[in-house]
């Protein structure tokens, strides 16, 4: 087993985030991880690859929401801080 703790220190992911618009069980106001349509299906918008996020298409579809909502979506880097919990094989 190899020793990851360190990778994982300096980890980012990073994320679109924005106000849900679509959940009417959340209250309003809330900030949720955006979802878009991709190759592989609607898929959370997380990835540790700042680049895949930043793909045009996916930029079209933020940019869409964004003027059909009237609610802003944001690009954010998310760094190590914890590790809360770890599964072992």
């Amino acid at each position: 087993m190899t020793n990851d703790h360190e990778q994982i220190k300096g980890a980012s992911i990073w994320a679109w985030i924005g106000e849900d618009d679509s959940a009417p069980s959340l209250e309003p106001g809330q900030i949720g991880i955006k979802q878009a349509t991709t190759p592989a299906g609607n898929i959370p918008l997380a990835s540790i690859r700042p680049g895949q996020l930043s793909q045009q298409y996916i930029r079209t579809q933020m940019e869409h929401f964004a003027k059909l909502t009237g609610k802003r979506r944001h690009l954010v880097r998310f760094r190590f801080e914890a590790i809360e919990e770890t599964i072992e094989p």
